[in-house]
């Protein structure tokens, strides 16, 4: 069993989806998960929930995140991004090196603007 249908299995066995096998004429049977109102509830708070950026920049946590809180609104999107966002400048600013914070972010004066 690959790891997504064991979750898949747990959500399942907690409530939080549930489950029916769709006849397929072209192929193997289909099994078709859905959210419970349980599901939805736990789904609802998850996304509210405070969000923690990984050490490790493009973390699959962090697409885990931006997947469903686009379905929560844009509101729960861009709070996760600014966060990330937060994040990954103050990393990238204790950061020893060459890399340092650029003045003003939005402009590179080796490119031409027009």
């Amino acid at each position: 069993m690959t790891p997504v249908y064991r979750a898949l299995a747990a959500l399942e066995s907690d409530g939080l989806v549930s489950s029916t096998t769709e006849h397929r004429d072209t192929g193997p049977d289909a099994r078709v998960y859905s959210l419970t109102e349980a599901g939805r509830r736990e789904l609802c708070r998850w996304g509210e929930s405070e969000f923690e950026p990984a050490e490790r920049p493009m973390d699959p946590a962090f697409m885990v995140w931006m997947n469903f809180a686009g379905q929560l609104g844009p509101e729960v999107a861009l709070r996760i991004l600014r966060r990330e966002l937060e994040f990954r400048r103050a990393q990238r600013a204790a950061e020893p090196g060459p890399f340092q914070p650029v003045p003003n972010p939005d402009t590179v004066p080796e490119i031409d603007p027009e």
